[in-house]
C-alpha cells in the first residue's frame, strides 16, 4: 500500500506542475534534460581516457558525467527558450499534455524513490541476517527501471553488452545480490570446503577443474545462493562455476598470505585488536597502537600480491580474471 500511495502522489504532484508549466514550457525542460544526459554518457568516456595517464579513470567519468551533464543541460534550456517563445498551444492542450508528460516524469521518479527504498529495507535484513524476499509489484517495476537506466549508460560508457547487463541486474536489486553473497560467506557448506584438505590443496595450486568436482565444492556450488549469483554474472552459462571457484582460490591464497604472515601475527598477539573489533568498539579500535601498523602491513602485502594465474585443463583454458570480467578502463 505505502508504494502505491508514494507513486500515486508523486504521478498527481508531476500533472499538477505540469499543468501549470503548459506543454511547452515541460517539453522543453525534458528535451534539455535528455540532450544533457546522452551528451554527458557518451562524451564523459572520452574525457576519462584521455585524462587517465594522470588520473583515475572512474573519477574522471563520474566528475566529468555531472559537469558536462549540468552545462549542457543549463545551455539546450537556453537555447530551447529562446528558439521556442513563439510557439504557442491552445489552453486546454498546453495543460492537458503538460499534465500527461510530468506525470510520466513524476512516475519515473517515483521508481527511483521506491528503489532507494527497497534497497534500505534489504540492507536492514542483510544486517539482521533475516530471510529476505525479490521485490515484487511497484518495487519490481521500479528495479526494472534502475536496471535499464544502468545497462543504458554503461552501454552508452563503452561497456560490453554482457558486462552492462550483469551490473544492470546488480544495481537494481543490490541487496539480493548482497544478501547471496553474505549468505555465501556464513554458509557451513563454504566452512567445509575451506576445511577439506583435498580442497586447500587445490586451492592453493589454483586448479580449478579438479577443484569443482569436489564433492565439497558441488555442494557448495548447488547452494540456491551461489546459483543466483551465477545469473548475474558476466560470463556464459557453463563458466559461471569456473569463475567462482577462480575467486575462491585468490581469497584462500590471500587469506593464508595474510594469516601466516609474521608481522601480523606480531601486531594481533595481544589480542587487544581482535577484543576491540568482536565488541565493535570502533573508537577502541582506531586509537589502538596496533592499528595503523596491521594497515600499512596488510596494504603492503596486498599491493605485492602478484597476478593471479589459474589452472584450466578441461575448460579450454578460458577461466574469466575480474579484471577482464569488467574493465578498469
Amino acid at each position: 500500500m505505502a508504494a502505491q500511495i508514494i507513486a500515486g502522489v508523486m504521478v498527481v504532484l508531476g500533472a499538477f506542475l505540469g499543468a501549470r508549466m503548459g506543454l511547452g514550457a515541460v517539453a522543453r525542460q525534458i528535451l534539455a534534460t535528455l540532450l544533457a544526459l546522452a551528451l554527458a554518457t557518451y562524451l564523459a568516456p572520452v574525457v576519462a581516457k584521455g585524462l587517465q595517464a594522470w588520473l583515475p579513470y572512474w573519477l574522471v567519468w563520474f566528475s566529468a558525467s555531472l559537469l558536462l551533464f549540468f552545462l549542457t543541460a543549463i545551455a539546450a534550456h537556453r537555447a530551447m527558450n529562446l528558439f521556442g517563445q513563439g510557439i504557442s498551444f491552445p489552453r486546454w492542450f498546453s495543460r492537458s499534455g503538460g499534465a500527461v508528460l510530468m506525470g510520466a516524469v513524476g512516475a519515473l521518479a517515483a521508481g527511483l524513490v521506491l528503489w532507494i527504498i527497497q534497497v534500505s529495507v534489504s540492507l536492514n535484513h542483510i544486517a539482521a541476517q533475516t530471510p529476505l524476499e525479490r521485490p515484487a509489484g511497484l518495487y519490481a517495476w521500479a528495479s526494472k527501471e534502475v536496471e535499464l537506466l544502468t545497462r543504458w549508460s554503461l552501454r552508452a560508457s563503452g561497456l560490453s553488452e554482457s558486462v552492462a547487463a550483469s551490473l544492470g541486474m546488480v544495481a537494481a536489486e543490490p541487496g539480493f545480490y548482497g544478501y547471496q553473497v553474505v549468505g555465501i560467506a556464513v554458509s557451513p557448506e563454504l566452512r567445509t570446503l575451506w576445511q577439506d584438505p583435498a580442497a586447500q590443496t587445490l586451492l592453493q595450486q589454483k586448479a580449478i577443474l579438479p577443484l569443482i568436482q569436489l564433492p565439497s565444492a558441488q555442494q557448495l556450488l548447488n547452494l540456491p545462493m551461489v546459483v543466483h549469483l551465477q545469473q548475474a554474472l558476466p560470463v556464459e552459462a557453463g563458466q559461471g562455476q569456473a569463475l567462482i571457484m577462480a575467486q575462491l582460490a585468490n581469497l584462500w591464497g590471500l587469506q593464508h598470505k595474510l594469516l601466516h604472515d609474521p608481522e601480523i601475527k606480531a601486531l594481533l598477539a595481544d589480542g587487544t585488536l581482535v577484543e576491540r573489533l568482536a565488541q565493535q568498539d570502533l573508537m577502541g579500535l582506531f586509537l589502538n597502537p596496533h592499528w595503523r601498523p596491521l594497515i600499512n602491513r596488510m596494504q603492503l602485502l596486498l599491493s605485492a600480491e602478484p597476478s593471479a594465474s589459474h589452472t584450466t585443463e578441461g575448460l579450454d583454458g578460458r577461466i574469466p580474471a575480474p579484471e577482464s570480467v569488467i574493465p578498469t578502463t
